[in-house]
């Protein structure tokens, strides 16, 4: 390719220059109204903002003067579920979370509010059908990708993904090294890269939300942690006709280990297009699976919860793969056995790897634990902790935490190895276990 044919980068206008800087959606005044029977408005003077601490949220601050209404007003809170109303329009729907500051000035009552939406926040015409959207993605790995320009500067910035009608672009900002650092330094959340959604037909905001539900369930994996595309912007023929600030799920910044090495290149392509197609046919199981994928990696229940999650999770994979998919019917061997049929299928071995020498040396120093490989492994810890016998508890309690983290690195790897292959992926990866980019044939 030619320097001159290597498209420009995008850069979306929406950038936060420090991490979980807050971000203003409207200021000025808007509409309170009771959303049970719309018999009753409030006018607020104030600010609608994302905010990010102390989670991700959209937020409401303001002063309602409402005069010889303070009474009504507090019975109005009472039932609290409120819409609101910007220049006449809903945007969503909220509930107040602090009442203060009560006061009256020449008749006039004068109250302080807060509240948090509890509802998808739209501006705009939202009922139109539009064929690009455009938004920001937080907390993204640094993944090697196509090049493009920007300035002088050529950088391997581009995630390019194609499906049907849909084109997805996705550039990571051109200071992602500075942004990150900051990250790293402050955690929370920041945004590291724009997107665009492109289709040749148009298409509603819920068929949006579909669509870019399933990308960010693809980057999810991908990126280890939860990411999803925010200030989503719907355009048609390049006019902006809504602008959706719904907080969608997000995790605050953690290094989490995933498939997608750093620093060396994978087809985002490929996996996207085999990604997307079971999607389409079964989205249920790819995206449970995912789901819990997620949790574990992220120890959001501790080790011990972790690993029963994998667990659960393989043999999900395990009737979705082998039982629904291939109609392989296995009857006898328990858990165990259903994950090493599940590994037979895929070509993996169930022998522990060397790289967990930690696990290793428990089973090596333990008599009625030396013959066990990976799958049973796992089941008898998860086995040990759910059913919660003495006995079973005694053999593993001398268990200690690195091997442990072992298992779990283990289940987790059996579960990246099943959804690559399931999207029929050939070429680099991160192996968890060895810690090395390897290559699936």
């Amino acid at each position: 390719m030619e320097a001159q044919d290597i498209p420009k980068l995008y850069h979306s206008p929406n950038r936060m220059e420090n991490p979980n800087d807050r971000m203003t959606i409207h200021s000025g005044s808007f509409i309170l109204r009771k959303a049970k029977d719309h018999t009753s408005e409030f006018t607020v003077n104030g600010t609608i903002e994302l905010k990010w601490s102390p989670g991700v949220n959209i937020v409401l601050n303001g002063e309602v003067r409402e005069r010889h209404s303070m009474e009504f007003f507090k019975w109005c809170l009472e039932n609290n579920d409120f819409e609101i109303l910007v220049n006449g329009s809903y945007i969503g729907s909220c509930f107040i979370t602090n009442k203060g500051n009560e006061r009256d000035i020449n008749g006039e009552g004068i109250v302080d509010i807060r509240g948090v939406f509890n509802s998808k926040v739209v501006l705009g015409a939202s009922t139109k059908k539009v064929n690009e959207i455009r938004f920001v993605l937080p907390n993204i790995k640094k993944f090697p990708g196509d090049p493009v320009r920007h300035g002088t500067r050529f950088l391997s910035n581009r995630i390019h993904l194609v499906y049907d009608s849909m084109d997805i672009t996705i550039d990571l900002s051109p200071d992602y090294k500075d942004l990150f650092a900051k990250l790293k330094d402050e955690g929370g959340y920041i945004f590291l890269a724009s997107g665009k959604l492109t289709t040749s037909v148009p298409i509603d905001i819920e068929e949006s939300r579909d669509i870019l539900y399933c990308l960010s369930r693809f980057l999810t994996f991908l990126n280890g942690r939860r990411t999803s595309p925010f200030l989503r912007q719907g355009y048609k023929d390049g006019k902006i006709l809504w602008t959706d600030f719904s907080n969608y799920h997000v995790d605050i910044h953690k290094n989490s280990p995933s498939v997608a090495p750093i620093g060396d290149f994978i087809d985002f392509g490929v996996l996207w297009r085999a990604f997307r197609k079971l999607w389409v046919e079964d989205h249920e199981q790819i995206r449970t699976s995912v789901h819990w994928f997620v949790e574990a990696n992220n120890d959001a229940i501790f080790i011990e919860g972790s690993i029963i999650l994998s667990q659960t999770n393989l043999e999900l994979l395990f009737n979705w793969l082998i039982v629904e998919r291939k109609n392989i019917k296995v009857t006898t061997g328990g858990a165990a056995n259903k994950i090493r049929v599940l590994l037979s299928h895929i070509d993996l071995s169930p022998d522990i790897p060397e790289k967990c020498v930690h696990l290793l040396e428990f089973l090596k120093g333990n008599d009625n634990f030396q013959n066990m490989d990976g799958p049973e492994i796992i089941t008898s810890i998860r086995n040990a902790i759910v059913h919660a016998k003495k006995v079973k508890r005694d053999r593993w309690g001398t268990l200690g935490t690195m091997a442990r983290h072992e298992a779990l690195q283990l289940s987790l790897w059996y579960i990246e190895r099943v959804l690559l292959y399931v999207m029929d992926y050939k070429g680099n990866y991160y192996n968890r276990i060895s810690k090395e980019v390897e290559t699936i044939d």
